[in-house]
């Protein structure tokens, strides 16, 4: 949300002034900027996504012991919340 207006203001305000707010070479830039920023929390949301749907017993236990030593370390536990927030 916010991080993609700032990229988009960004974009916007350094074009070049012969370009539209609409050129495809504009908007592509903000595209790529985005994809890029984003590509680290989608790969981590589907890492999750597929650590928790899995049943085996030594898969949970495992996954278990690594949520409560996560949930333990607040350095690590600030971090990522930040990662998250895009205020890195």
């Amino acid at each position: 949300g916010l991080g993609d207006a700032v990229v988009l203001a960004r974009v916007l305000h350094g074009r070049e002034y012969w370009r539209s707010v609409a050129d495809l070479r504009l908007l592509r830039r903000y595209e790529r900027e985005r994809k890029a920023a984003l590509a680290p929390m989608g790969w981590a949301t589907d890492g999750l996504q597929q650590l928790f749907s899995r049943t085996e017993n030594p898969l949970q236990t495992l996954r278990n012991w690594g949520m409560r030593g996560f949930e333990r370390n607040g350095l690590l536990k600030n971090w990522i919340v930040r990662q998250a927030m895009g205020t890195h």
